[in-house]
Order: C-alpha cells, then structure tokens, then sequence
C-alpha cells in the first residue's frame, strides 16, 4: 500500500536502504475527497506482515490495526526523513494545500501536529504507527524537516480498494 499520488511503478524494498527490492504491479487506487491510497502486489513474493517503524533496521511486526484518536501519539516513516512522530489534532481534517486531492478534500484524513514531525518530498506512502498497530498512510503536509504538520488516510479507508491488512 501507498499514497495514490504516488506513481504507478514501485519497488518494494525488503531492507530500509532498498538493497534488496522487488517490482509491483498496479492493482486498483483511491485518489479522491476522502482518500489517497494506491494497491500494488509484488511480482515475486508475498507480503510481509512487518514495516521498518522506529528502526531502520529491525522490522517491526505489525499486530493489528487502530483508530487514531484526538491528542494521541502517532509516529511515521518517511523515505526521505525517516522516522519521526506528533499529537493528533483533527480525526476530521480537510486538506488545503495545492493538489491535496483532485477536486477539494472531504475532511476524512487525520492530521498530527508536532515540533519534531518531519515531512518532505518522497514521504508519501510511509505507515502512520504506534508499536505494531497501523493507523495509516501518509498523504502530506507541511513541507521541511521539522514540519510542524503532516496528515494521512487512516487504513479503514484499505476498504475502498476491496482490501484489508492480513
């Protein structure tokens, strides 16, 4: 799973510097007011139950999913500034920013806010976390290394493709 703005050509990287990958192949997105996600499979593999959370180089084993919640903490990873984390602000919010969805945005996204939350280009797709549990996938935000604010689609949006985590 990544953001649906993403490309349609991906590599799945099995290590956090992408020495190891494997192709994708397109499956269905959910580029709209209410979500930005985008399903691939890869070419020669299964999926692995584990993302690269806190560490870079240890997965982290996902044990189930969550629902975020006004003023909790919730960590991501970003391929360009790896991993960072804020308080959620709005379980309702409605992006503003240029090309955030492709008509204006509904207020389905989550947004956290945080003096040490990072964002910039290349971060989209990351997983929105706490310990194992997905709560997310990371569409934007504010742009630079300590970016203030970033939002995402919350996984229970997963069912727009006619996908779940397993």
């Amino acid at each position: 799973m990544t953001a649906g703005h993403c490309g349609n050509v991906n590599n799945y990287a099995l290590t956090p510097n992408g020495a190891t990958s494997y192709g994708t192949t397109f499956k269905r997105e959910a580029r709209s007011s209410i979500a930005d996600l985008q399903w691939a499979v890869m070419n020669s593999r299964n999926a692995l139950n584990s993302f690269y959370g806190s560490s870079a180089s240890t997965p982290t084993t996902r044990v189930g999913q969550g629902t975020a919640t006004s003023g909790q903490l919730l960590c991501h990873r970003g391929k360009s500034t790896g991993y960072s984390c804020g308080n959620v602000t709005s379980t309702a919010y409605a992006p503003t920013y240029a090309g955030a969805c492709p008509s204006a945005c509904s207020a389905a996204f989550v947004r956290v806010e945080g003096s040490a939350l990072a964002n910039i280009g290349g971060d989209s797709g990351g997983p929105w976390f706490s310990g194992g549990y997905a709560y997310g996938i990371h569409k934007g935000g504010q742009e630079g290394t300590v970016a203030v604010w970033a939002c995402f689609t919350p996984v229970g949006r997963m069912s727009d493709l006619g996908v779940a985590l397993v």
